[in-house]
């Protein structure tokens, strides 16, 4: 599920939109949920953006458990993303509640800013749900370089 979570609160549509995608994911036995922030376009006011997104995170979050969902959250990594570097990830390793929440890393978007993805996976004291692991494979005919995803689950 990818929302703005822009406000400290979650909007009357984001409310919606979450307690929408958590109904559905309940339909589907053992399904887990993954969140998403939408990226903005800069990093301008990043400690109130990132203040924000945790608290929006954490309250939906609560709300999946309460419906029996486990669920996580999977960062990505454009310039205008609120958890991209080192000190992002601490404050984001540090604002999630491991009681609600759950972590999916990315090597891709791990790398891309700026950070070793083997480290932080090794060292993350959070839940993992499930990890995504991104390797560049050369493609045999056209000699292009191509990314291959593969979603590994807890």
């Amino acid at each position: 599920m990818v929302l703005d979570w822009l406000n400290s609160l979650e909007t009357d549509e984001e409310i919606k939109e979450a307690d929408k995608a958590i109904a559905f994911v309940k339909r589907m036995n053992g399904a887990k949920l993954a969140l998403v922030q939408v990226p903005q376009s800069n990093r301008d006011n990043i400690e109130t953006r990132q203040k924000n997104a945790l608290s929006c995170l954490n309250a939906v979050a609560k709300r999946t458990v309460e419906q029996g969902v486990a669920c996580s959250f999977h960062p990505n990594s454009p310039l205008g993303s609120v958890f991209r570097t080192a000190e992002d990830y601490e404050i984001m390793i540090n604002g999630l509640d491991p009681a609600l929440i759950g972590y999916t890393p990315d090597s891709g978007h791990i790398e891309n800013g700026g950070r070793d993805a083997l480290e932080i996976i090794k060292n993350i004291e959070i839940v993992l749900i499930t990890y995504i692991l991104k390797i560049l494979i050369k493609m045999a005919r056209g000699r292009q370089w191509a990314m291959a995803s593969l979603i590994f689950p807890q």
